[in-house]
């Protein structure tokens, strides 16, 4: 992730500023910045991180989505729950130019034509409906089968792992499969 011309490196031990020390390139400072690195039974699940326009980080972990301001480097006020109950992992997340953030998760209903990738935003109060992005089946641990990306535009892309790679985009509006 970069803002502001830092780099920051999220994982399940927390959000991360790397520094260059020296002009070698070889010689980082690394910040804690949010430290899960207590978590001694590593149940933060987090599977995506995301910096919006302002300055705002957002990182997913087991019920919840932290948040933290880097111009201030202060924590703000937890996303809970998640989009979908009783799913704590597995959430990609994005945010869009206009700073609004998204999650794409995948979900199983038992039903082909409801089963697959669905994405919703946060418009600060609540997750909005959810909309069924890509209809595809995933493995159990779908978590590690998508990606999620906004670009510059303001185009969501999905890429899916099932037998070869499928990208899905509402480029032109609605959602499809491009190839």
């Amino acid at each position: 992730l970069v803002h502001d011309n830092q780099a920051y490196v999220a994982n399940t031990l927390g959000l991360f500023r790397v520094y260059e020390t020296s002009s070698s390139l070889t010689q980082y400072y690394i910040q804690n910045l949010v430290d899960r690195t207590s978590n001694s039974q590593n149940d933060a699940y987090f599977s995506s991180a995301a910096i919006a326009p302002n300055g705002t980080a957002y990182i997913t972990d087991s019920d919840g989505i932290e948040v933290f301001h880097l111009h201030s480097d202060t924590l703000g006020t937890r996303i809970a729950p998640l989009p979908l109950a009783g799913k704590s992992n597995g959430y990609r997340i994005d945010v869009d130019p206009s700073g609004t953030l998204w999650a794409a998760y995948y979900t199983s209903t038992g039903d082909s034509s409801t089963t697959g990738v669905y994405v919703t935003d946060w418009d600060g109060a609540s997750w909005g409906a959810p909309t069924l992005a890509a209809q595809t089946t995933l493995a159990q641990d779908s978590y590690g089968y998508f990606e999620y990306e906004i670009d510059q535009s303001g185009a969501h892309h999905l890429a899916t792992y099932r037998q070869g790679v499928s990208h899905f985009t509402n480029a032109t509006g609605a959602w499809y499969l491009s190839h």
